[in-house]
């Protein structure tokens, strides 16, 4: 995991206003007189020619008078230092871009090379899927709500990376053993 990469789109999230996100859809620019509550009725995602490529503000984030909504991975695609290592709208989908403009991944594969995570979280975070208590009860999913899981599965990470390091130290130190007491038998033999 890049800490430091989701640590960056948690902080983002928390700033994108709650009527300029949807879990659902990478990217896309609502027709004028729209509001996000029209993204159920199915209207919204008839608009091919809407605007692709996000306008972008001083501090990097789309601005919010262009109408345009986005999921969590759509957001990252904002991020001016996100943009510059490669992580792109292209075609209204999050797209990983090499050094020549060939692309390398797109969708929940580019959030998960991205953000060095495995492919199923990445699709678990990046998802309405990873929130199924959301999704039962009816809730909105929220920037906040996704900033608040990128957080908790940060800790995740570093305590599964702690408890490996234990278990390496453990391992370690019964190799050690092991290898002295081999060692001793191997000394004993006589050639």
């Amino acid at each position: 995991m890049n800490i430091k990469r989701m640590l960056k789109l948690a902080d983002v999230l928390n700033e994108v206003d709650p009527n300029h996100f949807y879990i659902n859809d990478w990217f896309f620019e609502l027709e004028e007189g729209r509001s996000i509550a029209d993204t159920d009725t199915g209207d919204i995602f008839e608009l091919e020619d809407a605007q692709v490529d996000p306008v972008l503000d001083p501090k990097g984030l789309c601005k919010h008078t262009c109408n345009t909504v986005a999921c969590a991975l759509g957001w990252a695609a904002s991020i001016p230092e996100f943009r510059r290592a490669g992580l792109v709208i292209k075609d209204k989908t999050p797209t990983i871009l090499d050094a020549k403009g060939h692309v390398q991944a797109e969708g929940f594969r580019a959030g998960s090379i991205f953000f060095d995570l495995a492919y199923d979280l990445a699709q678990e975070i990046f998802s309405e899927d990873g929130y199924p208590e959301f999704v039962d009860s009816g809730e909105t999913i929220t920037p906040k709500v996704v900033s608040k899981r990128i957080h908790q599965e940060i800790k995740n990470f570093i305590r599964n990376q702690k408890n490996f390091v234990k278990s390496l130290r453990k391992q370690s130190k019964e190799y050690i053993k092991l290898a002295d007491k081999l060692e001793k038998e191997v000394a004993n033999v006589k050639e």
